[in-house]
């Protein structure tokens, strides 16, 4: 198995791998308060899913972070990566690819969700210029045309309906079903999250490629991430 882009302080480290956290049991920040990692991160189930993974990496099963390229150079069959890589993974072995989903840690398949946003300020900007931009950029074949160049899952119905990829029988189906049966999961919706996924980013590749001790490494990144948030009285809703 090729694991894609395990580097320290990326996001794709959170985003490609919480779901084995997730689906163990674990989490990433305690879900209810978003108030400590403790027990949470560095809880049983968590050192579960990441031991596991490491013991993928002892056995041989697994070629983590030396190169992107594993499975399109064939030294890998299975890639665990992002959507973004279907459309070079499908012309690299045109008819002989399948999308398939996330192993299952003990409490069912997850996968993650979510991208990079737009954003615009609010200062000096022309409210009804941006409003008519937005509404542009909503309409089913811009979502469409954008999915078309970025590999990602169109974000609307009627965009989805303008690719037969996503059809009921569609190569890239499996995506919209963990959408909409609740596998997809988003990360930590909370301003803690910078902090959270920069201590998990950089723990991950401790754990996979220094073959770091699973729970000590954890434990470093629940400090960092718990010392962010009582440097921000743990970021109360409302507050500054």
């Amino acid at each position: 198995m090729g694991l894609v882009d395990a580097k320290p302080g990326e996001e794709w480290s959170t985003y490609g791998f919480a779901p084995a956290v997730w689906s163990a049991g674990g989490d990433l920040i305690d879900p209810r308060t978003f108030r400590t990692a403790d027990g949470f991160l560095n809880g049983p189930e968590s050192v579960e899913a990441l031991t596991t993974l490491q013991n993928w990496v002892r056995e041989g099963l697994v070629e983590p972070g030396r190169s992107e390229h594993a499975f399109l150079q064939e030294r890998s069959v299975i890639s665990w990566t992002g959507h973004w890589w279907y459309p070079d993974y499908t012309r690299k072995f045109p008819g002989d690819l399948a999308i398939v989903p996330l192993p299952d840690f003990g409490e069912g398949t997850v996968t993650g969700m979510g991208s990079w946003q737009w954003g615009v300020t609010s200062g000096g900007a022309d409210g009804d210029a941006v409003w008519r931009f937005l509404a542009y950029l909503l309409k089913p074949d811009q979502i469409h045309r954008m999915s078309v160049a970025n590999g990602a899952i169109p974000a609307t119905h009627s965009a989805v309906k303008l690719s037969p990829e996503y059809a009921e029988g569609g190569a890239e189906r499996l995506f919209i079903e963990q959408l909409t049966e609740g596998v997809a999961r988003p990360r930590p919706r909370t301003p803690a999250y910078p902090a959270i996924t920069e201590a998990f980013s950089r723990a991950f590749p401790k754990i996979m490629i220094d073959r770091a001790p699973v729970k000590a490494t954890l434990d470093e990144a629940v400090e960092a991430i718990d010392k962010d948030l009582a440097a921000h009285d743990g970021y109360p809703k409302g507050g500054s």
